[in-house]
């Protein structure tokens, strides 16, 4: 690994986000890279230095009220949800709870178990949109949704054509770049690129319950690491036991865009 490739990836490996290998080679390298080892350090110290900070901002902290609304939502979405599978329910928009400070993504938001495991899911749909659709870094190659459909599950032809080619947003045309299965963190998703408005968008859909989760917040902890140097815009709905994300880092109305354009056509496949 050269000394340009461990600094584009230094963040993520001061976060451990990267794979198992990944973290292996960076490693080896710094062991010989005095100057590799000085930016690591320094990265590491102001990270420190910015969450610190962050964290005892009291202007910066979430109003309770705030966290009582987004609380109340969540329940009344997943009680809606449960009500009628089959009638698109109203995507709920996890892009208010990005919040950015100085260059690190945090998703923070209290709550239940369940918006525990919502933000564990979040942050693999993420993380897949990130490793695979923005810069490959997979440990495993994807396969058609073809095989994914014999092999795991026949949900996975669904997206073969859904949603279609090319779909028509409030500002421009929504084109399908890429469609395939992937695995990210031991969790499979089906994966359709996309690209509106100049950003690579992802359609992430997974099992809601099925696979290994990344770590969920421990007792006591407001707030999951997303992408750090980066925020990521995310919209999310759960139809018939599945986990359906639209993800990129575009401002959240575009996100949202591009969420309104395929929703119906997705929800009524699934």
């Amino acid at each position: 690994m050269q000394c340009h490739e461990v600094r584009d990836l230094a963040d993520a490996f001061i976060a451990d986000e990267l794979l198992v290998e990944t973290n292996q080679e960076i490693l080896r390298h710094l062991e010989s890279c005095p100057d590799c080892r000085a930016e690591i350090a320094a990265r590491r110290a102001l990270r420190s230095r910015l969450k610190a900070a962050f964290a005892g901002a009291a202007d910066l902290a979430p109003r309770e009220e705030w966290l009582s609304e987004v609380r109340t939502r969540l329940q009344v979405e997943s009680q809606s949800a449960r009500r009628s599978w089959n009638s698109p329910a109203t995507w709920l928009a996890l892009a208010a709870t990005v919040l950015l400070a100085a260059g690190l993504g945090l998703f923070t938001l209290a709550g239940s178990r369940g918006a525990a495991g919502l933000l564990a899911l979040a942050r693999s749909a993420v993380g897949d949109h990130r490793n695979c659709a923005v810069r490959f870094n997979l440990a495993e190659k994807p396969i058609p949704l073809s095989q994914a459909a014999e092999q795991y599950d026949p949900i996975y032809r669904v997206f073969e054509a859904t949603p279609a080619a090319s779909v028509s947003g409030r500002n421009g045309t929504i084109e399908v770049l890429e469609r395939h299965s992937c695995v990210f963190e031991g969790r499979r998703f089906a994966h359709v690129v996309m690209k509106y408005q100049g950003e690579l968008v992802s359609l992430l859909v997974t099992e809601a319950n099925a696979g290994p989760l990344t770590r969920l917040p421990a007792p006591g902890e407001s707030g999951l690491a997303l992408a750090p140097g980066d925020g990521y815009n995310v919209v999310y709905q759960q139809a018939r036991g599945y986990a359906v994300f639209v993800v990129a880092s575009g401002n959240a109305t575009m996100v949202r865009d591009v969420a309104d354009a395929i929703d119906g056509d997705v929800l009524a496949h699934l």
